[in-house]
Parts: C-alpha cells; structure tokens; sequence
C-alpha cells in the first residue's frame, strides 16, 4: 500500500532491548516473541537481527513459522498455538519447529501420527490461571505421559504456561499460577515469564523466559524501570498549513473550537494509517524535539495538530509515536494498548535502519 505514513524500525535498539532482557534474567534461555509480524515490527528482519542473541524463537501459528523458515531464518522456532491436522505436524516435522500442545484433541493428532526420525521438540501448555489455551492442570500429567510415550519423541516434554496477571498492580495471582506449574512433575525444561514477569518475578524465570513487548521497547505497566529503547518511530508527513481564527471549527462534526487565532498543521496519516480514531484530540505529536497537540477527531488521512508559534512547514516529517511520544502514551489517551498500536501498522512501509550504536556495556550472548 502505496502511503505516506512509514514505520522506521531501529534494529539496534532492538538488540539493546534483547539483551536488556537477558540481563534479567542470565540464567534463562531466551525465546524472543516475533508472533503477528514481530509485533507490527517486521518479523523476518527482527528475527534475522536477533539471531545469535536470542535463542529461540516463538511466533503463534504455522503459518507464521514457515513465513520465517522460507525467508531464511534457521534458528529454533517454536509455534504458540499447535497443530490440528497430520498434514500440518508433517510440515513441522520437515521444517525443524518446536510444537506447543494445548488440548487433548492435539495429543490425540500426535498419537495418531507415524512419524519416521525424531520428530518435533514438545510444550506441553498448562492452564495455571489465565484460562485461555492449555491443559488443565489436573490433566497435565496424564497427557505429559502419554506425549512422552510417542515413539518418535526421545526428548524430555517441556512445560509451559502463561501468566495473566504480571503486569498487574497487587497481583497474587501470579505467584499462584507458579506454584501450581511447580506442582506437576515432570523432567522437562520450564517457561512462564513474558515481559512484564521478565520485569517483576525472577522467580518465574525458570529455564526459559519469553520476552515479547519489551523486546520492542515497552515496558509493561506497573513494571521497575528499565532501559528500554524504542524500536519503532510511526511518522508522515506534514501536508499543508492553515491559518484558522478564533472561532473556527475544524473537521468532522466540528469537534474542536478555535479558542483563538491558530497555526493548524494537517498531517498526513489518520486511522487507515493504524493511529487511534479514539485519540479524540488528546495526544501529541513530535517534529523535531518540540512536541504539539492533536486537535478535533482524526480523519481516515489526515491529523490536524496545533502549530501556534513553531517555525514547522510544508513537507516536515511528524512523529507520531516512537522516541520522542512514546507509543504508550498514545495508547492510554486513545484508552487502549500499546501492543494494538503497533500491530496495526504492518501495512505501511517499513524501513530498518543498521546495527551500529548497540548498547555497549552489555556483553553480546555467546
């Protein structure tokens, strides 16, 4: 698609923030998450910028795995969401992919299964608390003997599970949703920390963390400071300029008034571009290092920011959300998150800037 709007992705920072995470966690391995396109990012290039830093890699379905493998990617990749079908273990069998197991009907398709060789490095997923995919439970030792059992599988059966509430103020859940993974026996390595217990729970470490937001430069709410830099910087272009006067009323259903005499800039981006219709003239934009509010409803193509007193023009690249206005800000005034912002921009064109400038003082994993 053809706009003016463009994501600028900053691998180095991507790095930066990998090892960031490593270095909470140093006696974990890593499996970075690049599922939905690297979280709008671009998961082939992530992905190709993280190898030799991460040490896995988790994307949600298989299609998403095979994009990676076709693109060149030999790295480990797990897939979140399973298979269903025969046909679908077979590809991940030639393909080299780790499976994660959530039901009983997917162990029942690896029973059912011949596979010659080895077959596929196996999650078994628990249901701890979040109550979304996973084996409950109760179950989780039945199906780990029967998955272990499978003739092609010589490999200990991981475990996994997904915490719900880490990034929550007061959470107790938490630290219950690691007691009862510790209950289950098993020999298997262990995952439970995404970015927010990567953050918050060193006790939720275990052998493996899986690090998906903050890999990208956000820190989930309610977490300790960390140094994080952005990755990506959504920008376009400042189309036009009007002078308005008091008492103007600009765009649709006139929703803002003109207080007094205005310098309004138009920019070139609105929400078929992924920027939040709800903003509702309550976030800001950044050209340069001066930062400048939004004003009325954005349009399907067009933000109109007030420029009263600025030297900005024509052609002037605006900052929509990345170093300067922090996507999460933008998120919290449009009363949503940070992850929806940049999942809804994988349409626009995406350019990478190179892996020089990576954080110095955090040595390079390996």
């Amino acid at each position: 698609m053809n706009r003016p709007a463009r994501v600028r992705v900053s691998l180095s920072n991507l790095v930066h923030n990998c090892r960031q995470a490593r270095a909470q966690a140093p006696g974990s391995s890593l499996m970075a998450v690049v599922k939905a396109d690297a979280y709008g990012h671009g998961a082939l290039a992530c992905t190709q910028a993280l190898h030799g830093e991460a040490d896995a890699f988790a994307v949600a379905t298989l299609g998403e795995a095979l994009e990676l493998r076709d693109g060149g990617v030999r790295d480990p990749i797990t897939v979140l969401h399973g298979v269903h079908e025969p046909e679908e273990l077979m590809q991940v069998v030639e393909r080299s992919l780790s499976l994660v197991v959530h039901d009983q009907e997917q162990v029942a398709c690896l029973e059912r299964t011949t596979i010659s060789g080895t077959g596929p490095r196996l999650w078994l997923k628990v249901n701890t608390g979040m109550s979304r995919l996973g084996i409950n439970p109760e179950q989780a030792e039945f199906c780990l003997a029967r998955l272990q059992s499978l003739s092609w599988n010589p490999e200990p059966i991981g475990l996994m599970t997904h915490l719900a509430c880490a990034d929550e103020p007061g959470d107790a859940a938490t630290r219950t949703q690691l007691e009862r993974l510790a209950e289950i026996s098993g020999t298997g390595e262990r995952s439970a920390a995404n970015s927010a217990a990567v953050l918050r729970y060193p006790e939720s470490h275990l052998d493996w963390t899986r690090p998906g937001l903050m890999l990208y430069g956000v820190a989930p709410g309610h977490c300790p400071p960390a140094d994080l830099r952005p990755v990506m910087t959504l920008e376009a272009p400042l189309l036009t300029i009007r002078d308005c006067r008091a008492g103007e009323r600009l765009g649709y259903g006139a929703a803002y008034t003109c207080a007094s005499d205005m310098r309004v800039g138009l920019v070139e981006a609105g929400y078929a571009d992924g920027y939040p219709r709800a903003s509702n003239g309550q976030t800001e934009v950044a050209i340069g290092t001066e930062r400048f509010s939004t004003l009325g409803r954005v349009s399907m193509d067009l933000i109109a920011v007030d420029l009263t007193g600025s030297n900005a023009d024509s052609g002037d690249w605006v900052e929509l959300w990345g170093s300067q206005v922090p996507v999460q800000h933008v998120a919290e005034k449009s009363g949503t998150i940070g992850y929806e912002l940049l999942t809804r921009v994988g349409h626009l064109r995406h350019e990478y800037s190179g892996l020089q400038g990576t954080s110095p003082d955090l040595p390079t994993p390996g």
